[in-house]
């Protein structure tokens, strides 16, 4: 083993497995089964899983590869003779003399959730933990939603888009300012909408164009700006781009990766590739060229000013993304995807100040009962990380309601967003299932009109 200094990012090893480099000081790292989980970078792939959950801080400027394998090796071996439980988390840290500390979780760190163990079961009620609001978004014939359209929102402005309407843009009471469709395939326009971000500041509408492989920009009014290529194409193409700070977009790459690409021109500033080295797919195909498919989100607000919560499938980690605070990891799940068979995925629904709702996602299908990938839900309590199974998400105005698999959009920190169909809303009027203000509101709706958003602002 090769002694000198190194000052790179690492992989580490534990339970008797050899160190391979060492990464600077001052880092915070979980060491799971399957990763690395680097607080301030991001996940670092393990070539073999560990055993442990545990956070590594380095401490010293450089670490010699020697000292650093010899300390793993010598805790990996207490830890054998000494298992820990694994009911909850120790907060105790073990201190060395060469000033690494080697803690447990510690209640507030990143949550854990184990996809083989029960959990005791728990329903949330949004008005538990959130303030929530119902917006009627007006409807006129140049500016009718197909679905769940909502691309932009905050307590002044709404932003909807599809390919038939375009752009449509509402004020924060949802009735229609304005809308624009420049779809096209000339100087200016767009060949389709996958989906739009808006940055408020500069006044700039940023369109994402899945078929052309570029962005298109205008001003909210539609006056067009710029437009420009983007670094990726062919398979390997942009799915979805949020506002990242004022000179960034932060786009999901299909499959596995994120990349911080330039306002300017699309220029790709730096790229995290979740799927490197890893086989593994959400994809299930026959020999008679049957397929089964699931879809996972990958970029989510966060609840903190400018972040985003990002999850890759081939990963078993989730994190916080912001343009100050890089990478951090806010939860992983075990047993490491790679060595389950068949694979459980984990994805995100919703992150808000006090819960986190994620999901589980198995890589099966029953072709004769066409049915598979069985999604078990789960609800995060931040306040002592506590896991539970979460039977449903319900709105107390809305009988039999159940939120947890519908599309939630926020772009003001904090909030959420999401529709009731109009159809959907007069077929529960008439079942009596609804009550109070959501009831006034669809008793006068016509189940052709748009959608009623939901807007809640977590408590």
């Amino acid at each position: 083993m090769r002694e000198e200094s190194r000052y790179v990012p690492f992989l580490l090893r534990i339970d008797g497995l050899p160190t391979e480099d060492i990464s600077p000081a001052g880092r915070r790292y979980i060491i799971g089964r399957e990763e690395i989980y680097d607080l301030q970078m991001g996940n670092i792939p393990c070539e073999q899983p560990s055993t442990k959950s545990l956070y590594v801080e380095l401490n010293q400027t450089e670490c010699t590869m020697k000292a650093a394998y010899c300390l793993i090796a010598g805790f990996a071996l207490c830890c054998c003779a000494n298992p820990p439980k694994a009911s909850q988390p120790e907060t105790a840290a073990v201190t060395t003399p060469d000033t690494v500390v080697v803690p447990s979780l510690p209640d507030l760190g990143p949550w854990h959730i184990d996809v083989t163990q029960s959990y005791p079961t728990k329903e949330v009620v949004l008005q538990d933990i959130a303030e929530v609001e119902y917006i009627p978004i007006e409807t006129n014939d140049s500016m009718l939603w197909l679905g769940k359209e909502v691309e932009y929102f905050q307590d002044d402005l709404i932003i909807a888009a599809n390919q038939q309407c375009g752009i449509m843009v509402y004020d924060g009471q949802g009735r229609a300012r304005h809308a624009f469709n420049h779809r096209g395939s000339g100087p200016g326009e767009y060949i389709s909408i996958k989906n739009v971000c808006y940055d408020r500041v500069a006044d700039e509408l940023f369109v994402l164009d899945m078929l052309g492989c570029r962005v298109v920009v205008y001003d909210l009014e539609g006056n067009f700006k710029r437009s420009f290529q983007l670094p990726y194409s062919g398979l390997h193409r942009v799915y979805d781009i949020v506002d990242f700070g004022p000179d960034e977009l932060l786009a999901y790459v299909f499959d596995n990766v994120f990349a911080r690409l330039s306002k300017k021109d699309g220029k790709l500033l730096e790229e995290k590739n979740f799927r490197k080295g890893k086989d593994v797919h959400l994809m299930i195909e026959w020999e008679d060229n049957f397929r089964a498919n699931a879809s996972t989100p990958s970029l989510m607000s966060g609840v903190a000013e400018g972040s985003y919560l990002a999850a890759a499938y081939a990963s078993d980690t989730m994190y916080q993304v912001s343009p100050s605070g890089g990478w951090k990891a806010v939860g992983f799940k075990t047993p490491a995807l790679q060595t389950m068979n068949p694979p459980v995925f984990v994805r995100p629904i919703l992150d808000a100040p006090r819960h986190s709702f994620v999901c589980s996602i198995k890589k099966i299908w029953d072709r004769k009962a066409d049915t598979g990938f069985p999604i078990v839900c789960y609800v995060i309590d931040k306040t002592d990380n506590r896991v539970y199974e979460c039977s449903g998400l319900t709105d107390a105005n809305y009988e039999g309601s159940d939120l947890l698999f519908c599309t939630f959009t926020a772009t003001q920190p904090g909030w959420g967003v999401q529709c009731y169909s109009a159809a959907g809303l007069r077929k529960a009027l008439e079942q009596n299932r609804l009550k109070g203000k959501l009831k006034e509101l669809a008793a006068q709706l016509d189940e052709e009109e748009n959608p009623v958003l939901v807007v809640y602002k977590f408590k």
